[in-house]
C-alpha cells in the first residue's frame, strides 16, 4: 500500500483500535465502503429506476462477495427480518419456517 495511506490508516488504527493490525484496518476499511456504498445508494434511490426498493438481491450478492473474500462461509442459522405494514416483524428461519412477532 502507499505510504499516504499507510499514515492514514495508521491515524485511524490508533484512534479506533490501537492493537488491530494494518491489514485488519484495510480489510475493514474495504468491506465498510462496500456495505455503506450500497445501503446510501438504497436510502437515496439512486438505482430506483433499475431496483425500485428491493434491494436484497444485490445485499445478498455483495455480502456473499466479502464473505467469500475473507475466507468466511455465512451462518447456517442466518434469519432474515422483514417488517410488514402493520410493524410485525417475520423471522424467516434458515429451514423457511417463518415466525410472526408484533414489534413495536
Amino acid at each position: 500500500m502507499s505510504e499516504v495511506l499507510r499514515r492514514q490508516l495508521v491515524v485511524y488504527q490508533q484512534a479506533v483500535s490501537p492493537g488491530l493490525p494494518l491489514g485488519a484496518i484495510r480489510v475493514m476499511m474495504y468491506c465498510w465502503r462496500q456495505i455503506y456504498g450500497l445501503i446510501c445508494m438504497a436510502v437515496n434511490h439512486h438505482l430506483a429506476f433499475a431496483f425500485g426498493d428491493d434491494y436484497e438481491a444485490l445485499f445478498e450478492k455483495m455480502m456473499a462477495d466479502l464473505l467469500s473474500k475473507l475466507g468466511v462461509l455465512p451462518s447456517p442459522k442466518r434469519r432474515y427480518l422483514k417488517v410488514g405494514p402493520e410493524r410485525q416483524v417475520t423471522l424467516q428461519e434458515p429451514r423457511g419456517e417463518a415466525v410472526i412477532r408484533n414489534h413495536y
